[in-house]
């Protein structure tokens, strides 16, 4: 049984999620919450802590930035799913540099937050754009991993970075912001991922390129 907690300001959305991961085989929602501050605190005052929390990103007195950081800080074992109406990229690497799981915008399907749950219990977390079957598996990433030049690697650090324009990266690897472009599609073919900056970022935390 995978236990969730939901933490979401708006009744009837934090209800309704509820209701929807009750009825998924296998998951029982055990905390919800109205903010992060108000999770937290529920998360100090249980006796076992849920597998998977889902925050919703914008919230009043503790935000979900900020409650992912508590969570990472004080119950690390619990795994973040984020949940936002927007896909705005700086938004979602903010929340990947905070340490959350998975993200996932709140028009998505129902069978879609129940894969990325499954994905973030199971495998360690959820991006749409990378195949669990295909990413997870640590012997096919490690031979990937090793073909990596250093500037490369690089490169990928900076691509996690959510203050960092792709324009800005490529300023500090002294080429151009088109270059920038360009040496992004390379790598992502290289390591056989989508031609996207957020699928990077994951693989990247994932196996260990950017500790979070």
């Amino acid at each position: 049984m995978i236990t969730v907690a939901i933490a979401e300001d708006h009744e009837l959305v934090r209800s309704g999620i509820a209701l929807m991961v009750d009825r998924f085989a296998n998951m029982r929602v055990v905390v919800t919450a109205s903010n992060g501050h108000e999770l937290i605190e529920h998360f100090k005052a249980i006796k076992e802590l849920p597998d998977v929390a889902i925050l919703d990103v914008n919230m009043p007195e503790m935000n979900g930035y900020d409650t992912a950081i508590e969570i990472r800080k004080h119950f690390s074992e619990v795994r973040i799913l984020a949940l936002s109406m927007h896909s705005n990229e700086y938004c979602v690497l903010k929340m990947i540099q905070n340490g959350t799981n998975g993200y996932l915008l709140k028009d998505a399907r129902a069978s879609e937050l129940e894969t990325a749950i499954n994905n973030i219990y199971t495998y360690g977390y959820h991006y749409s754009e990378l195949a669990p079957e295909k990413n997870f598996n640590k012997t096919s990433n490690l031979h990937r991993l090793k073909g990596l030049t250093q500037r490369e690697i690089d490169f990928i650090r900076l691509c996690c970075d959510d203050t960092l324009s792709i324009k800005q990266i490529g300023t500090k690897m002294s080429i151009t912001e088109n270059t920038a472009y360009e040496y992004q599609k390379k790598i992502c073919s290289k390591l056989q991922i989508s031609h996207s900056r957020l699928a990077l970022a994951m693989f990247a935390i994932h196996n260990g390129i950017l500790e979070i």
